[in-house]
Parts: C-alpha cells; sequence; structure tokens
C-alpha cells in the first residue's frame, strides 16, 4: 500500500535545464586572444524539487519516498532557465 506521503507527490519529479559555466582549458592566455564572447553551454538535470527560492532551487536525485532524500544539487535560480515537470 502507498503511503499518504508519496502518492501526494510534495516533492514533484522534474527536469531542470540551467547554464552551466563553461572553460576555455588552454590554461593562460594573452587578454588580445580571449574571444569576445564566450559561450555558456545548458545542463539537465532530474530529480525531486525540493526548494525553489529567488536564490537557489534544490534537487534530490534520489528520494525514499517518506522523507529522506540524498545526493542533493543547488543551482543558483539566475541560471535556471526551464523546470518541466515529468
Amino acid at each position: 500500500m502507498a503511503s499518504k506521503f508519496h502518492t501526494k507527490l510534495i516533492y514533484p519529479r522534474v527536469e531542470v535545464t540551467w547554464a552551466d559555466a563553461n572553460s576555455t582549458e588552454t590554461g593562460w592566455m594573452q587578454a588580445t586572444a580571449i574571444p569576445e564572447k564566450l559561450l555558456t553551454d545548458d545542463s539537465y538535470s532530474i530529480g525531486y524539487l525540493i526548494r525553489k527560492t529567488k536564490v537557489e532551487l534544490v534537487l534530490a536525485m534520489n528520494w525514499n519516498g517518506k522523507e529522506s532524500f540524498a545526493d542533493l544539487m543547488v543551482i543558483p535560480s539566475v541560471l535556471v532557465t526551464r523546470i518541466r515537470k515529468l
């Protein structure tokens, strides 16, 4: 029998799209050699949405179906471009 906690889906499962940092990986560069525009990469994370504020979004990758979570990920809210419920 499923628990009331689980069936209410208090923590929805979501896919979050967010802009991740990028690095040149080339070591030292002269200022004139740095490209004018460095692109960020989109990242996609799937997990249970634990908290969403103006500052941060907290995802749990694992949930025991009760009140315990593991493998938390904190993403700055300003980097989040999309949240899609699964």
